[in-house]
């Protein structure tokens, strides 16, 4: 999982840095991959997006990086928020469905794959979001 410049990963017991060349592999794939994904902090603070979030929101990066993720125009409300964040102190990751509606207006349903991760004492998420409108 990727945080700024440095990745995690999580064994049963703490998390450590990957090498620099992972990083650099992990930081394409991501950056690159067609699945949308973003990070928040514990606010809910959008804090980085690849560009598949830029893409299927209709948003640019700049919008999105000063949003949180109730700007998100996702059938999310903060009550339900706040049941997932505290769900992921149980669970390694959570799969919600929900709809999103982009800045245009055009409404579809999406996938969720919510991970939590803490770093240097703050805890953040890594969101995978998909759009399952259409059928595999």
């Amino acid at each position: 999982m990727a945080i700024f410049n440095q990745i995690l990963l999580k064994d049963s017991t703490r998390l450590f840095l990957m090498p620099k060349q992972e990083l650099f592999f992990s930081r394409i794939a991501s950056v690159n991959m067609m699945d949308a994904i973003f990070w928040v902090n514990s606010a809910a603070k959008i804090i980085w997006v690849n560009d598949a979030v830029c893409s299927l929101t209709e948003y640019a990066r700049e919008e999105l990086l000063s949003m949180n993720i109730y700007d998100l125009n996702l059938d999310l409300a903060r009550p339900q928020w706040s049941k997932y964040q505290a769900d992921l102190e149980q669970e390694e990751f959570l799969i919600v469905e929900c709809f999103h509606c982009t800045k245009k207006g055009q409404i579809f349903p999406i996938e969720l794959k919510i991970a939590s991760v803490e770093y240097e004492g703050q805890k953040y998420n890594c969101i995978l979001l998909r759009d399952i409108s259409q059928p595999k």
